[in-house]
């Protein structure tokens, strides 16, 4: 076994983020096979660029499409709740070089038939005001509005008025306590008001409301000591406004995302992630039950990501594979394969 190798985990944002997955699987590729894919890339661009072209001059069935290879004639701006009133509204500019009505407005893509546009028909850069026609009784946490438009191509923004999420969470092994940083990531002001550990409420954790602003970050360190490190521990921080920031992980933990096996040169390739708070050092790989002494493992210095290559290649695909990763503080992955992924 080589060096131990260190993988670092973190807490993932929540889904209303961009969210931030884990995909990325290597492959290789034979350099004399580049000769025979570059140029079958470049057709497939040209083909798509034109379709998009056509599509954006509704020359096509698909001029509904929004062709992503040109930017949108039409922004978005101003963007607010009225605290007096409850409506929410905002501006449309035409930003292109021809007239265009706007004909609906969507919010958080349900029509809004009584949404008032003024005007309706836009000018090259000529700006509409848009009120929906819900009131709200507070701002919402977030909305998403889409204007349709007659030529297809759609005014669209999402505005995150409050949001926070858990950027970081950190167990002190001597004491046994857990902390975790809050991060406001939403435009507006927010105050943390409570947190969940398991689903009951740490009183103690934030006694008293905690106004943080844009941007900033806020330090909670939990009451309770976390002795158990790989039993999942479900942390929610809610705020007075309605954001809530949550993450659930054991302290130490990894996952197999996948195994693969490289058909030129037999090796059987895993890709390896920390889903823990806490660090973790490899300690073993298992094939099938046996001890992989001799397997390489590799960190990634960027997405964090173990890459372990088995000893044994194999000179056909393998029916059946189970790989088990066990790490020094215990944690452990076990993924069994039928046809590893061929690359």
């Amino acid at each position: 076994m080589n060096p131990i190798k260190k993988l670092r985990s973190w807490c993932p944002q929540p889904k209303t983020s961009a969210p931030t997955g884990f995909t990325r699987i290597s492959q290789r590729v034979r350099r004399s096979k580049i000769f025979y894919v570059l140029p079958v890339i470049l057709l497939i661009s040209v083909a798509l660029t034109a379709a998009f072209y056509f599509a954006s001059l509704n020359l096509t069935p698909f001029g509904s499409l929004v062709p992503v290879l040109f930017p949108r004639p039409y922004k978005i701006t101003n963007l607010n709740w009225d605290s007096s009133t409850g409506q929410i509204r905002f501006l449309v500019e035409n930003t292109g070089d021809k007239e265009a009505t706007l004909t609906e407005v969507y919010v958080n893509e349900t029509l809004d038939p009584d949404a008032t546009i003024v005007p309706q028909v836009l000018t090259p850069n000529q700006m509409a005001e848009i009120i929906l026609s819900k009131t709200y009784v507070s701002k919402p946490t977030q909305i998403r509005v889409r204007v349709a438009t007659s030529d297809g191509l759609d005014a669209i923004k999402t505005k995150v008025f409050y949001a926070i999420w858990l950027e970081q969470v950190d167990w002190d092994q001597r004491t046994s306590k857990i902390r975790a940083v809050v991060k406001n990531s939403g435009d507006e002001t927010v105050t943390l008001s409570e947190v969940y550990v398991k689903g009951t409420l740490d009183a103690s954790a934030i006694p008293n409301p905690l106004i943080l602003r844009r941007g900033r970050e806020a330090v909670i360190t939990l009451s309770g000591t976390y002795m158990d490190t790989h039993t999942s521990i479900p942390i929610k921080v809610m705020t007075l406004e309605g954001a809530v920031g949550e993450c659930s992980s054991p302290i130490y933990g990894i996952w197999i995302q996948s195994i693969n096996w490289n058909h030129n040169t037999g090796e059987i390739i895993a890709y390896v992630y920390s889903n823990g708070y806490e660090e973790v050092r490899d300690s073993g790989v298992f094939v099938n039950g046996t001890l992989d002494a001799a397997a390489t493992i590799w960190t990634h210095p960027t997405n964090n990501v173990w890459t372990i290559t088995l000893s044994t290649t194999y000179t056909n695909n393998p029916p059946h594979l189970t790989l088990k990763v066990v790490t020094a503080e215990g944690a452990f992955a076990e993924l069994a394969s039928w046809h590893p992924n061929e690359f």
